[in-house]
């Protein structure tokens, strides 16, 4: 999803400069394939193929009180 739906996408270098700005350090990260939103069937062709491609990903950050 991108413009209108999102004014922002944050990637792992946006939370590596902005987190120590406001006392935060990261914990963990990672990645994961987002919801598709399409019948079940249909997930176990996509979300293999979204992985591979790095298309349809969502960073999981967390931050840690510094």
């Amino acid at each position: 999803m991108h413009n209108p739906y999102h004014l922002y996408e944050f990637s792992k270098t946006t939370f590596e400069k902005l987190a120590p700005r406001s006392g935060f350090e990261i914990a963990h990260h990672d990645y994961s394939v987002c919801q598709t939103f399409l019948p079940p069937v249909f997930d176990k062709v996509l979300k293999p193929y979204m992985k591979m491609t790095n298309t349809g990903m969502e960073i999981n950050v967390w931050l840690r009180k510094i």
